[in-house]
């Protein structure tokens, strides 16, 4: 049985009705937003407590927006909530952020128990009190055999014939004491079935494959010397009859540099051709493990009762829409940058969390507390974009937009987690790369698409740091040239900029690996501008272009302190333009936006540039200056022939 969720008075007046009211179904299209918490410490108080609603709601906004606020009690706006029907009764806590110009609502889900009941699920979690347990692993079993047996479709990305690692380590059969490593080529004849390992080093020291340790290594050593992680991982494959398994620490020699770099230039076919990968979620080192003791209440939904959406008043089930992604995809492992591309490329993957394994292959997603399947609301669907990529195999270059969509939003992903190596960014996403290479057959630069690369070029950091490296990594125009969570326009956008040519000087002769140099030229309108900021805590910033000041400008840096300043002159570049459409009351409006890049000329290299930062620009009339012009009533853009662009080399 679920149990009753425990909830501050805020949250249980949203189920209660109110004097004079009468109990209704909320409408399809609700609206209507209510006070919810009005001060940032009643929302504190109310997770102090425990409150089910507001202590996930916490979560889903994230550590960053709570230090915000709590650093800045003004960037704090009151929270409101919606009750709407959709396949469920929806609930939506609507937030802000200072350093977002959208935010999506934490959602929370509720079903009648009366209806098609959950608790049949929770059946498995009730007896296996450890996923350690004979039932955990042996419904993690099923989930494989499943697949393997029945989902042609996750057998895709495989080599054929069969491909296998340079080296591979043996770890016997049920009760030997010893694994040793293999190197492929001499010591195995057919290739066999092996498993992957995704896991956190941390800072603590532990077994490393180094050039003085590998004829020792391959005459075999103890499993009970390996690290906490290492040994539950061959207690997994063996209870998966596997006896071959892939972990890069070991599998890769640590201490050559020519090794390491042909090793990575392999890794997208190392995790597709993995038989399954095994994710230690929630160990922050080798020595955490992969298996974890856990009560049931840890993972359930909660029970809340309503009388304001029924006539009698009755029981729901409620879940928080981010039951997965805050189980899995917000667990220490998946918040570092490589192991995103370990977590999209397997076939097959077991996440072991705090609680519970969890299953994703390219078709299903299944946990203990859903070993069926979760309902469709909480489904994160994270390798359904490399299924999909799939099918453009046949569609050759250049690529579809939909598909620079999948990889933008890829970059998203991968740009707001943590890098162990800073100067690794591109290296850390080149199995992913490799793999849209061979589907598509475009060519890729840097982190971007030549097919697709004015549209490559339009992206922001949401929150700017201080650059975290030294050495070159990528050429300024390229998201991988900073270290902030970015975002991406473009996708309607129309371009003004014409592109010319790009290149790109990359360590070997692999496009995906690191780069040590490069530059694109554009065909595009570039103006001065004076810029200074208008408020320290939001995007938005005066720029005065010739004697035009701007009405509405947004500025964002790429890394913060380079070339911004109060009254510090730009150049800007205009990109595209964006025709937004919105409803206000009951009228739909049309607004044009600019949107460029912002500029550091490089002294005595004329014409060329350094990118430092990215804007939009509103002013119909500013956006005279660039040549473009609005019309006031259709909205409908014209080009001045009048200003002509010129060329424009950024490095």
């Amino acid at each position: 049985m679920a149990t009753i969720a425990k909830l501050c008075s805020t949250c249980t007046d949203i189920f209660q009705l109110k004097n004079g009211q009468k109990s209704s179904i909320p409408p399809k299209d609700n609206n209507t937003y209510h006070d919810h918490h009005t001060t940032l410490e009643s929302l504190r108080e109310a997770v102090r407590q425990d409150c089910f609603i507001c202590t996930k709601a916490w979560s889903y906004f994230g550590k960053e927006c709570q230090t915000d606020w709590t650093n800045d009690l003004q960037s704090w706006k009151p929270l409101t909530y919606n009750l709407v029907t959709l396949e469920t009764i929806a609930l939506s806590i609507r937030w802000s952020s200072p350093y977002l110009a959208f935010t999506t609502p934490a959602k929370f889900h509720l079903t009648p128990t009366s209806g098609p009941a959950l608790e049949k699920n929770l059946s498995l979690i009730k007896e296996a009190s450890e996923t350690s347990s004979a039932l955990s692993l042996g419904q993690a079993y099923q989930w494989y055999m499943s697949c393997r047996s029945r989902h042609t479709q996750c057998h895709r990305l495989l080599r054929t014939p069969r491909w296998c690692p340079t080296r591979l380590l043996d770890i016997g059969l049920e009760g030997e004491p010893s694994w040793k490593l293999q190197i492929t080529s001499v010591d195995i004849r057919t290739p066999p079935l092996y498993m992957t390992l995704s896991y956190t080093w941390g800072s603590s020291s532990s077994l490393k494959l180094i050039k003085s340790n590998i004829d020792a290594c391959r005459r075999g050593s103890l499993i009970r010397d390996l690290p906490r992680t290492f040994r539950d991982m061959i207690t997994v494959a063996r209870r998966f009859s596997i006896r071959y398994i892939w972990i890069d620490s070991l599998c890769i020699i640590q201490d050559s540099k020519e090794d390491w770099e042909k090793e990575a230039s392999l890794m997208r076919d190392v995790y597709a051709n993995s038989s399954c990968n095994i994710a230690a979620a929630t160990s922050a080192d080798p020595h955490g493990g992969l298996f974890r003791s856990r009560h049931a209440i840890d993972i359930q939904y909660g029970l809340v009762w309503s009388n304001a959406i029924s006539s009698t008043g009755q029981f729901y089930h409620i879940l928080d829409e981010a039951y997965w992604d805050r189980q899995v995809s917000d667990a220490v492992l998946h918040r570092r940058g490589w192991a995103l591309q370990e977590r999209l490329l397997p076939p097959r993957t077991l996440h072991f969390t705090e609680h519970q394994i969890f299953w994703e292959c390219f078709l299903d997603q299944k946990c203990e507390a859903f070993p069926c399947g979760p309902p469709a609301f909480l489904s994160a669907k994270t390798s359904k974009p490399i299924f999909e990529l799939q099918d453009s195999k046949s569609q050759g270059p250049p690529c579809a937009t939909s598909t620079i969509a999948m990889w933008n939003d890829i970059v998203k992903r991968y740009t707001r987690c943590a890098l162990t190596v800073p100067n690794d960014k591109i290296v850390d996403l080149s199995g992913l790369a490799k793999l849209y290479q061979d589907a598509t057959g475009d060519d890729y630069i840097a982190g971007l698409w030549k097919s697709h690369i004015l549209e490559g070029l339009n992206w922001y950091v949401l929150k700017p740091t201080k650059r975290a490296f030294s050495e070159y990594r990528a050429p300024s125009w390229s998201w991988a040239a900073t270290d902030g969570a970015v975002g991406f326009n473009g996708s309607h956008s129309l371009y003004l900029a014409r592109f010319l040519d790009v290149q790109i000087v990359c360590s070997t002769l692999d496009p995906t690996g690191q780069v040590y140099g490069g530059f694109i030229d554009l065909e595009a309108v570039v103006i001065p501008a004076i810029y200074s900021k208008e408020d320290s805590r939001y995007f938005s910033c005066h720029l005065k272009i010739g004697d035009h000041n701007v009405g509405e400008a947004l500025a964002y840096e790429d890394n913060l302190g380079e070339g911004f300043g109060d009254d510090s002159e730009v150049h800007c570049l205009a990109l595209s333009h964006c025709d937004y459409t919105y409803t206000l009351g009951s009228s739909v409006q049309h607004r044009v936006h600019l949107e460029g890049i912002f500029l550091r000329p490089i002294p005595d290299a004329l014409g060329s540039y350094t990118r430092i930062g990215y804007f939009e620009i509103a002013d119909e009339d500013a956006m005279k200056e660039f040549g473009i012009r609005v019309d006031p009533k259709t909205k409908d853009v014209t080009q001045d022939e009048i200003i002509f662009p010129s060329k424009v080399r950024i490095l």
